[in-house]
Parts: C-alpha cells; structure tokens; sequence
C-alpha cells in the first residue's frame, strides 16, 4: 500500500512538471504574470505550455525589460506590444499567428524577424537602430 502511494505521488509530480517553462528570464515571467494573473490557470505562480498558448496579446510597453526571448514561448501570440523598454536585440521566429509588433522607443542593435506569414504591421518608430545593425525580415508577409 505504501509503495502504491510513492508511485502515484511520483507520477502525479513527473506528470504535474512536464509542462511547465524554463524561462530564460525570470523577470518576464513575473512581470506577464503581474500583468495577466488570470492566465495562471492552476495558480501555481508559474505561467505553463497551456497556459501561454491562451495568450493572444501581450503588452509589456514600459516595463523596463531588456531581455524577451521568453517571446518564443507564446506560440498563439498575435500581437506583441514591447514599446519603451530597454531591448536592444529582437528575434522572433516562427510565431505563425503574429500580425502586429510595436517596439518603438527601444535601443535595438539587432532586429530579426521569420516564418511570421500572418505579419501585417511592425512599428519600431523612435528605436534608435545603431548604425552597425542587423535588421533581417525573412519570409513573413510585411516583409
């Protein structure tokens, strides 16, 4: 009987992690999830593969964030809002819902962006783009 119990809470915990998301930057994560507390499902402080597929928008103007490659992770994402941060390289690939990118007022030295066949807008107005940038738009719609 207590070997069962083992085995199912072994289970449960192997079956309860697989689908949570190793942030690359933690500070993404708190600040989606301070923004949009309701897309913590399971309220376990911790945004999961289910749980960042519901996102549609994410608007993360003026958050002071330098870092969101964690981008990637939101693979329903159709419009991403990054204005007035401090970023200053942005790739995002293969987001195929994503029609709109707002990352005006940045200081970006890299700028790439594929496979986004949905993309219809991207507003970088305001970036200062170093004049040594790398600005790359392959296969996307805007482009």
């Amino acid at each position: 009987m207590r070997i069962e119990i083992l085995i199912i809470l072994f289970t449960f915990n192997i079956l309860g992690h697989k689908d949570e998301i190793k942030f690359e930057n933690p500070n993404f994560e708190r600040i989606v999830l301070s923004k949009y507390p309701e897309i913590d499902l399971n309220s376990n402080g911790r945004i999961e593969v289910n749980e960042a597929d519901q996102i549609k928008t994410l608007d993360l103007m003026g958050q002071n964030l330098v870092n969101v490659n964690d981008v990637k992770y939101f693979k329903n994402l159709e419009r991403l809002l990054i204005t007035n941060n401090k970023i200053s390289r942005l790739k995002l690939d293969s987001l195929k819902f994503l029609t709109d990118i707002y990352c005006a007022k940045n200081a970006l030295k890299v700028f790439e962006i594929s496979n986004m066949p949905a993309l219809k807008q991207i507003c970088i107005f305001r970036s200062i783009v170093y004049h040594h940038s790398t600005i790359n738009l392959t296969s996307n719609s805007a482009a």
